[in-house]
């Protein structure tokens, strides 16, 4: 959003006001449960990573340079699910509703690839592989109704500067 001279808006909301549902608050605490301790975790290891490389002085291996390239997205993860969550933000939520809605595209494309792939080589999809199918499958539908329920929630949201309120959810 932002205001009339073009600048960003911030605008906040509560998710203690009557109106809001309860399983807004509900589905938002699990995803924060979920989503932040991972992405911590993931940038703590593709740091460790880096550094374990930088420190040996070895050539850069294809775990160093994916560990390079991941560290930066999964920090900015962590930063804005703590944004969302704890600083209630609603241009965080926003955002991260569009990042896990767009995770949810690449893994069902994942699915989708390999099993068309599978069946052009002439081999059956099945059998060792089926269990990766079944965790993709699982990844998608959490990042889409992760991504759904968030971008559904800000869709709700008062300004903080023009005092228009687009949804039913009262905010301030």
């Amino acid at each position: 959003m932002s205001d009339s001279s073009g600048g960003a808006v911030d605008v906040t909301f509560a998710d203690d006001a009557p109106s809001a549902p309860a399983w807004v608050r509900v589905l938002r605490a699990t995803f924060f449960a979920i989503n932040f301790p991972l992405a911590v975790s993931l940038f703590i290891g593709f740091a460790v990573e880096v550094a374990a490389t930088s420190i040996v002085g070895g050539p850069l291996t294809v775990n160093c340079v994916e560990a390079v390239a991941l560290l930066i997205p999964t920090g900015l993860l962590a930063l804005a699910e703590w944004l969302a969550f704890y600083r209630r933000r609603a241009g965080a939520e926003r955002v991260l509703g569009w990042v896990f809605r767009v995770l949810s595209v690449l893994a069902a494309l994942v699915i989708v690839s390999s099993v068309v792939e599978a069946h052009r080589m002439g081999e059956r999809v099945g059998g060792d592989i089926m269990w990766l199918y079944v965790v993709l499958g699982a990844l998608s539908l959490y990042c889409w109704v992760c991504g759904s329920v968030r971008l559904e929630h800000t869709r709700h949201l008062k300004s903080a500067t023009d005092g228009q309120v687009r949804g039913r959810w009262l905010v301030f």
